[in-house]
C-alpha cells in the first residue's frame, strides 16, 4: 500500500538552476532550490564529489549581505539553535561557516515542497493531510520549546514536505529566547501569521506565539485562506488583536467540529489559553486516528 501524497511532487527540479556552477568554500553550487531576502539554497555537492553525491544544500548569503551583520547574525542564530536542537521534524546543519566570509550553512538535501507550493497546486489539503503535517510541525516545536526556543516563523514557506508526507520546520533564523515585550523586534516573520502578542510592544511574547501561528498555518492548508485578510502589516497586527477568526466550518464544512474547536483554540487571543506545543501533538494524534481512514482508504 502506498502512502504517497500526490499533491506533494517528489522535487524542486522545477526551480531555475544556477547559470554557471559556482563554488564557496569546499562546495560546488549546482542548482539554485530557493532563496530568500538575504540568502540562496543550493543543491551541492563536495568540491572532489562525484556522480550522485549532491546531497547536500548549503544556504549562503547573497553578496550583498556578506558583510551586514543583521544577515551574518541571523545566519549565526540558525546554526547555534540547529546545533543545540535536533528532530526529526526540525532543519539541521551539518557543518557551517559563520564567523567570516563566505557565511554559509551546510545541510542534507531534502526532496520534496513548501506547503506554500503545495497549497498553490492544490488550493487546500485534505483534513488528514493537514493534520498529519502540523502534527509534525508541533513536534518539531516542541523540540525547540523544550530548549527554551521559539521559532517565531512558523508558515507555509518554511514547512518542507516530502512526497511521503515526512514535515520538516525550516529556518530557524529568526528563531529566539522568550522575552519581556515585543517592542525590541527587529524582524517579527510575516505579518498575516503574527500571533497578537507579537503585534503589542507590551506583551510578552512567549513559545505560545509559535502555536498561534501554526493555528493560522493550520487554517489556511484546510480552508484554503488565512483566518485574517488585511492590507498592510499595520492593519493585519489590528485584525489579529482585535477580530475573531471566521468559522472554519463555514468556509469548510468537511472540516468538522473537533478540528474546528482546535483550531479555535490555537488561535486563542490571549496566550495562556492555547495548548502547549505537548498538548496540540495529543490532540492531533487523536483527530489524525479520528480521520486515519480518509487518509490510508482500505
Amino acid at each position: 500500500m502506498s502512502h504517497r501524497l500526490d499533491v506533494f511532487p517528489a522535487s524542486r527540479d522545477h526551480v531555475a538552476r544556477a547559470p554557471v556552477p559556482t563554488m564557496v568554500g569546499p562546495w560546488q553550487l549546482l542548482q539554485l532550490l530557493g532563496q530568500g531576502q538575504w540568502a540562496e539554497v543550493y543543491r551541492s555537492q563536495p568540491r572532489q564529489g562525484g556522480p550522485g553525491e549532491a546531497d547536500y544544500a548549503v544556504k549562503v548569503l547573497k553578496p550583498q549581505f556578506q558583510e551586514d551583520p543583521l544577515a551574518i547574525g541571523l545566519l549565526q542564530r540558525e546554526a547555534e539553535v540547529a546545533g543545540e536542537v535536533r528532530h526529526v521534524h526540525l532543519t539541521s546543519v551539518l557543518s557551517h561557516h559563520t564567523h567570516a566570509a563566505p557565511y554559509y550553512l551546510v545541510s542534507p538535501y531534502l526532496v520534496g515542497v513548501s506547503l506554500r507550493e503545495a497549497l498553490h497546486q492544490a488550493e487546500r489539503l485534505a483534513v488528514p493531510h493537514a493534520l498529519w503535517v502540523a502534527r509534525q510541525v508541533a513536534e518539531a516545536l516542541d523540540a525547540l520549546h523544550c530548549h527554551g526556543w521559539r521559532h517565531a516563523d512558523v508558515k507555509p514557506e518554511n514547512i518542507l514536505v516530502g512526497p511521503n508526507g515526512h514535515t520538516t520546520l525550516l529556518d530557524l533564523g529568526l528563531a529566539e529566547r522568550p522575552r519581556d515585550a515585543a517592542c525590541d523586534d527587529i524582524i517579527k516573520g510575516s505579518p498575516a501569521y503574527w500571533s497578537p502578542e507579537t503585534c503589542q510592544d507590551d506583551q510578552r511574547v512567549g513559545l505560545a506565539s509559535d502555536i498561534y501561528s501554526l493555528g493560522v498555518t493550520l487554517f489556511e492548508s484546510l480552508t484554503g485562506r488565512c483566518p485574517f485578510v488585511a492590507e498592510g502589516a499595520a492593519a493585519m497586527a489590528a485584525a489579529h488583536v482585535d477580530e475573531s477568526p471566521p468559522d472554519p466550518c463555514a468556509l469548510a464544512p468537511w472540516v468538522g467540529l473537533r478540528v474546528a474547536g482546535l483550531l479555535r483554540d490555537m488561535l486563542a487571543k490571549r496566550s495562556a489559553a492555547r495548548p502547549s506545543a505537548r498538548q496540540l501533538i495529543d490532540r492531533l494524534i487523536d483527530l489524525e486516528i479520528e480521520t486515519l481512514p480518509e487518509r490510508i482508504p482500505a
